[in-house]
């Protein structure tokens, strides 16, 4: 059931916890089995009180920095510990962990605070404590349970992002969860259906992993060939311009503008199709299928399932293109 939103100054603690979720979500490993972690000085501190204190003062109730004691205790990989303060947080009724918070976006100028703008978004404490169960359970490799926590977070303990930005960075982070959880369930089509339509956008290790555990050597490159062949390339109808500013706000601004045509492309990978990113393109080109192909040699997706580092990244010195 989605909370009451509220319009309250938020703790100053949910500002950390929304980076570190970005950070650890996105590198685990089923090799090491475990999330990146970056515990400070702080974390320590806040581990350190915890110990002081007497078994009945740990209460989700009368303990401040309740929620920033149990994010410090996972940093300090002490899961058990945790675990057990984030499932008090999910179970209480107090309005700090209840509510849902508005952040303004606080455009630089802007005095006016708390109202729409571009960058602004929602957060709540029951949406970061899922997060946190899933990844101590896909640690434990209790994958249902995590399913069960970012299922909760997604749908449960909603949250918004009122910008591409912040907003594909969550989705980003929830796709990680959901992948790694149904490759632990042994749901790879789920996985492969969730992970493979984003594969060119980011360092997916997951889908890596489950093409390379159901296929051989040989089935790879007979798929890639496969796949560099049936790239489609359709120009668009009009031009594109980009403008770029150099040295921005000083003496020396520059901007540089170039025209281009660009276009869309698919191509076929293991019998699904997917959508190609347009490709960076210079002054007065227009988009071909060997642009696509060449991206797509030289993604990390295709590099990390066949091996085969040698095409190089497109690496040109842009700015005397543009100019030429």
């Amino acid at each position: 059931m989605r909370k009451e939103l509220t319009t309250s100054t938020v703790n100053h603690k949910l500002l950390p916890f929304l980076v570190m979720i970005g950070l650890a979500s996105a590198c685990y490993s089923q090799h090491i089995e475990e999330f990146y972690r970056s515990p400070d000085s702080k974390d320590s501190l806040l581990a350190q009180e915890y110990d002081n204190l007497r078994p009945s003062e740990r209460n989700v109730d009368n303990f401040s920095d309740y929620y920033s004691t149990a994010q410090a205790l996972w940093q300090v990989k002490r899961n058990n510990e945790a675990k057990e303060m984030f499932i008090a947080i999910l179970e209480s009724d107090q309005e700090l962990y209840t509510n849902t918070y508005y952040h303004s976006s606080d455009i630089p100028g802007d005095t006016t605070k708390n109202i729409y703008g571009y960058g602004s978004f929602t957060s709540n404490y029951k949406n970061s404590v899922c997060l946190y169960l899933a990844k101590i359970y896909i640690e434990e490799h209790n994958f249902a349970e995590a399913l069960n926590y970012v299922t909760a977070a997604e749908n449960e303990y909603v949250v918004y992002y009122n910008c591409g930005t912040g907003h594909n960075s969550y989705q980003g982070r929830l796709r990680t969860l959901y992948g790694l959880s149904y490759e632990g369930m042994g749901e790879t089509e789920k996985a492969i259906e969730l992970l493979l339509p984003y594969c060119f956008d980011w360092d997916n290790k997951i889908i890596i992993r489950i093409f390379k555990s159901q296929h051989s050597k040989v089935e790879i490159k007979k798929s890639m060939e496969v796949a560099v062949a049936s790239i489609t390339c359709v120009p668009d109808t009009f031009e594109s311009t980009t403008i770029s500013t150099t040295n921005y706000g000083k003496n020396n601004e520059e901007k540089i503008e170039w025209n281009y045509i660009s276009g869309r492309g698919t191509i076929q990978l293991f019998g699904r199709t997917i959508k190609l990113n347009a490709p960076r393109l210079k002054n007065g080109e227009t988009i071909t299928k060997q642009h696509f192909i060449d991206d797509f040699l030289d993604s990390h997706f295709y590099q990390s399932l066949t091996g085969d580092y040698s095409h190089s990244s497109w690496n040109v010195d842009l700015k005397l293109d543009w100019k030429k």
